[in-house]
C-alpha cells in the first residue's frame, strides 16, 4: 500500500484510535478536515512521522534524545510536544495555530511507511476521526461510516494487522531540554513515565 494523493484527505487506523490526515504540506487538507469535523475554530493538529530519520530531518533534538529513548517512547501510544525553536525545516504555521510547540506522532511498520513516506514532506497532518465534540471512531465499519456520511472524497485506507487500544495517546511536552510537561494521561501512562528515567530532564 503506497498512498501518494498529496491533495486528498486520509482516513486510517493508528495504535489507538482512528485518524484523519493529509499532507503536511497542504492548507488545504487541514481546512478541509475543520469542515468534515465540524470544528468551527482553527486548532493545532499533529505531525504523524512513519520513522526516526524523518524526525531528525525537522527537528534538532537534544543529544539526551536518543534514536532507542523514542522508539520506546513512541511505542507506549504517546504524543510528543516539541518546541517549534526545535525546528530545522520550517513548520506551516496552520499546525501549530501560534502555539510555541508543534505535538509529533511516529507510528513504525510497512502500513505507515505506506500511508506517510509517498507524500510530499513524508510526514501527514493528523488528528483523531470524529465530529467535534464526540468520542473518536475505533472500528473500520465505524470509519466507513463515518467517510461514507461526512467525507466522500477522502480516500480511507486500513490494515487487518493492527490492533487499536481504544484509549486516545499520551501528551507529553517538552518545555525545554530538562523540562516535561504531561498534558494528558494515556492507558499505557505509567509505562511513559519510566521512558523518562533514563533522561536527565525533569517531569513536571
Amino acid at each position: 500500500m503506497n498512498v501518494t494523493k498529496e491533495n486528498g484527505v486520509l482516513i486510517y487506523p493508528t495504535d489507538t484510535v482512528w485518524g484523519i490526515g493529509g499532507c503536511i504540506l497542504s492548507k488545504k487538507n487541514y481546512d478541509q478536515i475543520n469542515t468534515i469535523k465540524k470544528i468551527n475554530t482553527n486548532k493545532p493538529v499533529s505531525i504523524l512521522f512513519s520513522c526516526i530519520d524523518h524526525i531528525r530531518e525537522y527537528f534538532e533534538l537534544p543529544e539526551s534524545i536518543s534514536d532507542d529513548w523514542m522508539k520506546s517512547f513512541f511505542g507506549l501510544e504517546t504524543t510528543l510536544g516539541l518546541p517549534i525553536e526545535w525546528a530545522k525545516k520550517d513548520i506551516p504555521s496552520w499546525i501549530s495555530q501560534g502555539s510555541d510547540f508543534v505535538c509529533i506522532r511516529c507510528l513504525q511498520g510497512n502500513f505507515f511507511r505506506g500511508l506517510v513516506d509517498g507524500l510530499e514532506g513524508k510526514a501527514v497532518i493528523t488528528t483523531s476521526l470524529n465530529l467535534s465534540g464526540e468520542s473518536p471512531i475505533l472500528n473500520k465499519d465505524d470509519a466507513q461510516v463515518f467517510r461514507e456520511k461526512h467525507a466522500p472524497s477522502a480516500t480511507i485506507v486500513h490494515s487487518d494487522q493492527l490492533v487499536l487500544s481504544g484509549h486516545s495517546s499520551t501528551i507529553v511536552r517538552f518545555l525545554n531540554s530538562e523540562e516535561i510537561h504531561i498534558i494528558r494521561k494515556g492507558q499505557r501512562f505509567e509505562d511513559v513515565l519510566k521512558t523518562f528515567e533514563v533522561l536527565s530532564a525533569r517531569v513536571l
